[in-house]
This record gives C-alpha cells, structure tokens and sequence, in this order.
C-alpha cells in the first residue's frame, strides 16, 4: 500500500472514530446509527447488538439522564486539495461545529 492510500485510510478510520463520539455525546442517534451497515455489530462490552436495527433500537431507547462525554486527540482531517492538515474546530466540517 502507497503512503498517500494509507494516509486517507487512517484519516477516515479516524473520522469514524471522532463521529462516532460527537453523535453519541450529543445525542445524534440517527446520525451515528447511519455509521453502521446493516450488518454491523456492536460490541457493548460483551453486549452485541446484531444489525443496524437492533443498534437503533437501544440509542433511540437510551434514558436521557445517561450521558456520555468523550475527549478525542488529533482531532484532523487531510485536505488532499492542500498540503496541509486542518483542525475540525477550524470548521473545515460542519458535523463538528
């Protein structure tokens, strides 16, 4: 695998990742739920969640008092139109404004 194709691998893996706990923290339940295949399982420590459905299901279902908050590092995307790395909290994508 060439470095470039690497590099834009490990941006969207970290991207997903990043998502992943801005959608849950702010319960943006549709839109983390639409991370996921239809096939996907979810592995709740030790707790799996078989398909999309079934992970919809219990985000839609969770109480409002049980809160998360995540503190996620290297927080970046790669701009291949620039030679550079810009930082989500500069608004390069307004899923994270």
């Amino acid at each position: 695998m060439d470095p470039m194709t690497r590099r834009a691998i490990e941006a969207d893996c970290a991207k997903v990742a990043t998502s992943y706990s801005v959608f849950l923290d702010f319960r943006r339940c549709a839109e983390l739920v639409d991370l996921f295949t239809e096939t996907a399982t979810l592995n709740l420590d030790g707790w799996l969640l078989d398909g999309q459905a079934a992970i919809r299901e219990y985000m839609f279902s969770r109480p409002n008092s049980r809160t998360n908050r995540h503190v996620c590092s290297c927080r970046c995307a790669l701009n291949f139109d620039h030679p550079c790395a810009l930082n989500f909290d500069q608004g390069v994508d307004s899923n994270f404004s």
